[in-house]
């Protein structure tokens, strides 16, 4: 195949997959009737020059609940209540651990990250409410070392 096939190939490909969605689509008229009033239908009404096709968005929702434990709770189970409520508990601990986990994570990998840049080297600095920059001394470097290392221990463990 040569470049010029290719692209065209490539641009109908395209073409068809952002234009596969809409020819799906039902169309929806609008139209006002002789008495002022607005109506919009499916289909064009007759004798009506002035019906416009409308363009319609549709949003996806924004979640979705899960079919499995719709059609669960639908059953009812031979579980009582309070075993329901227990295992519900331990789901919500589970969960909150796990968000932990991540937090945890996260700022363990900002600890290692603020030590390491003041281990690079180079002069360092922090800018005050001015706007200027402050650049910092031997002392200073030290205590922010310490600092991000209080701060590796507590969330690296």
């Amino acid at each position: 195949m040569t470049i010029k096939t290719r692209i065209i190939l490539f641009i109908s490909l395209v073409t068809f997959m952002l234009l596969g969605p809409v020819a799906v689509a039902g169309k929806v008229y609008k139209w006002v009737d002789k008495e002022g009033n607005v109506h919009y239908g499916a289909q064009k009404p007759e004798g009506s020059g002035g019906a416009q096709e409308m363009r319609i968005k549709v949003k996806e929702p924004a979640f979705e609940e899960p079919v499995k434990a719709d059609t669960e709770a639908k059953k009812g189970g031979s579980e009582s209540k309070e075993e329901k409520v227990k295992v519900s508990n331990e789901k919500e601990k589970a969960a909150i651990e796990k968000k932990n986990a991540e937090i945890r994570k996260k700022n363990c990998s900002i600890a290692k990250k603020r030590m390491a840049s003041i281990n690079a080297g180079g002069r360092l600095y922090e800018v005050d409410e001015k706007g200027e920059r402050k650049f910092w001394d031997d002392a200073t470097k030290k205590a922010k070392q310490a600092e991000a290392q209080s701060m590796i221990n507590e969330w690296c463990k």
